[in-house]
Order: C-alpha cells, then structure tokens, then sequence
C-alpha cells in the first residue's frame, strides 16, 4: 500500500482530524502564551511588542493555530448574514 493510495478505514480521516485539532491547540495555546499572558508561563514574560520578532511569532501562532484548529477556513460551516446573501453579483462575475 502506498501513501498516495486511499484508505479504506474510516480511523484514517478521524486520526488526521485528531492530528490537526491538538495541532491547532497547541499553537494557539503557545501564540496566545506570547501575546497575552494567558495561559501563564512557568517563566515572567516581559511585555510584547507587536513589531518584535517575538511578536510577530506570537501573532502567527494565534491565527495559524486558530486556523489550524478549523475555526477559521471552513466557510460553509460559518453564518453568512441575510444581507450579505441578497446583494446581487456584478454583471461581469460569472458566477450565479
């Protein structure tokens, strides 16, 4: 069997989404850590500055941990706004 094969288990596919949730959790536990204190560190942290290289670490654990964790990048999953819905496309977007 091959990696490129499909696997016929369904723990396949419930393993991986395991994976990328604890993933996820774990650096959105570490990036909100460096941003915001919270969890508390076993260490004093000094406070960030956001232009910092630690900062900017912090601020892509956060968001690639949130995005990772699927909170984010699943936008049929998310409440879309009637008003949002009804706003008729450009004529020249082809899609309807």
């Amino acid at each position: 069997m091959s990696i490129f094969e499909y696997s016929r288990s369904p723990w396949t596919a419930r393993m991986l989404s395991v994976l990328r949730i604890v993933t996820g959790l774990m650096f959105l536990t570490a990036g909100t850590t460096k941003l915001f204190g919270f969890p508390p560190s076993p260490t004093p942290m000094l406070p960030v500055h956001l232009m910092s290289q630690f900062g900017l670490a912090g601020m892509l654990e956060t968001i690639g941990g949130t995005n990772a964790t699927g909170r984010v990048n699943k936008p049929s999953k998310m409440h879309v706004p009637p008003i949002v819905s009804n706003i008729p496309a450009s004529p020249n977007c082809d899609i309807k």
